[in-house]
């Protein structure tokens, strides 16, 4: 007789306790299983859509929506931000500033960000294009205009910030503009100590990536004192087919030194924090885009990145978005500079990916910098590839360490300091 058979006083097997102990065995498998299951897919989930705040220690994750022309912003992208920026509100000639007919657009975001992320700063990005950005601003007429306005559109919308954009550098108006940004920042810190805000309101100014000049009598240590932070545009770089956000000089030796080449992350940002020693307030800026150029000439060496050249053909860089870009075979994954070739047709496209962005997001981590602000929200794809790959380094990695650190050589730059 088998010794493991529940039997009777008979000895005949019980029927009744073999099937309630196969049932017992089920119930614990499939417990066991639904555990490992569960277990599985939140560690799948958390993996996909990393979220390290990183604004416990005051670095930003920041990130430009538009709300036309591409993907509508998701819940799991709020979640990873600090800072959201609707781009953006205009203004009229006379300094009135309004959301002209994308006041829907702009309230959606900001009810969806209250409900999913209370803590995520909304700011709106002022002026678009050079007729409308901050240059005007400066007419005396229209100076007590624009503040007035300003603080009034951020009470009528309930907003945290505002950023200005300055598409051109501050030439012979440049004491102007700078005053512009002291008024503001004063109106704002009014604006707050009347509204009994228990948090100031943000202001921040996006610039472009190319050097600020030092012949004008105003410093970008001027600038940095009056604003919380600036959004540097790193990236979109060539006016020819070429790397779209190369990290380095495309000539840079092994040990990563300065170059002359200014057409790179490490350049424009480099000189910046040289010359403010405030990298605590430079993001830096990516892209979730690329640029694709028609009609252009194979080159001698491919794999370099280097000889790229459109002769005297007729070549158009175009914008293209990531989302847009994904179902494409991408030849050159691997690189730094990511590009596509497609000799056929002779279309040359350079883009962002998820190693390129990784890489950037490391480099923000290493030179100690403020953060990092993307543009745009909108052009990722539906599984957040891109946004997941710069929120999956940990940009608070260190902090304590290095933050009042200083983690360029500045002595190989020429810039004044």
């Amino acid at each position: 007789m088998n010794v493991y058979s529940p039997v009777t006083t008979d000895g005949i097997p019980n029927l009744h306790a073999i099937r309630r102990k196969r049932n017992e065995i089920l119930a614990i498998s499939i417990v066991v299983f639904l555990f490992i299951l569960t277990f599985s897919a939140l560690a799948w989930y958390f993996y996909a859509n990393p979220r390290i705040d990183p604004s416990h220690c005051g670095e930003r994750l920041a990130g430009y929506y538009r709300g036309w022309g591409g993907r509508k912003v998701s819940d799991s992208q709020l979640e990873k931000l600090t800072h959201v920026i609707y781009s953006s509100a205009v203004m009229d000639t006379n300094g009135n500033v309004t959301f002209g007919n994308k006041e829907e657009l702009f309230m959606e975001l900001q009810n969806k960000s209250r409900s999913v992320n209370p803590d995520l700063k909304v700011l709106v990005a002022i002026g678009s294009g050079s007729y409308k950005s901050v240059d005007f601003m400066v007419e005396t007429e229209k100076n007590e205009t624009f503040i007035h306005s300003i603080t009034s559109f951020i009470s009528k919308y309930d907003i945290d910030g505002v950023e200005l954009q300055w598409k051109h550098y501050p030439g012979s108006v440049a004491s102007k503009q700078l005053q512009l940004i002291r008024n503001l920042r004063a109106a704002l810190i009014n604006l707050a100590d009347s509204q009994n805000r228990t948090s100031p309101y943000v202001l921040a100014v996006s610039l472009p990536s190319t050097e600020w000049p030092s012949n004008n009598g105003v410093s970008l240590d001027h600038l940095l004192e009056h604003v919380d932070f600036v959004n540097v545009a790193s990236f979109d770089y060539s006016i020819s087919p070429g790397p779209f956000a190369p990290l380095y000089s495309t000539n840079h030796t092994k040990d990563k030194h300065f170059s002359k080449d200014t057409k790179n992350v490490d350049y424009t940002l480099k000189s910046q924090a040289c010359q403010t020693k405030q990298w605590s307030k430079i993001n830096m800026g990516v892209g979730f885009y690329g640029r694709s150029w028609k009609n252009v000439l194979e080159p001698d060496q491919v794999r370099n990145e280097l000889a790229w050249t459109s002769g005297s053909m007729d070549i158009k860089g175009d914008t293209v978005q990531w989302r847009n870009l994904k179902n494409q075979q991408k030849e050159d994954s691997e690189s730094v500079n990511p590009h596509i070739w497609d000799s056929e047709n002779k279309e040359y496209i350079s883009f962002e990916n998820e190693r390129s962005l990784a890489e950037k997001a490391k480099y923000a981590v290493e030179k100690n910098l403020g953060g990092i602000t993307i543009s745009m929200l909108d052009f990722d794809d539906d599984n957040d590839t891109l946004l997941n790959a710069v929120a999956s380094v940990d940009l608070c990695k260190g902090y304590v360490e290095r933050k009042n650190r200083m983690e360029y050589r500045c002595e190989d730059i020429f810039v004044d300091i």
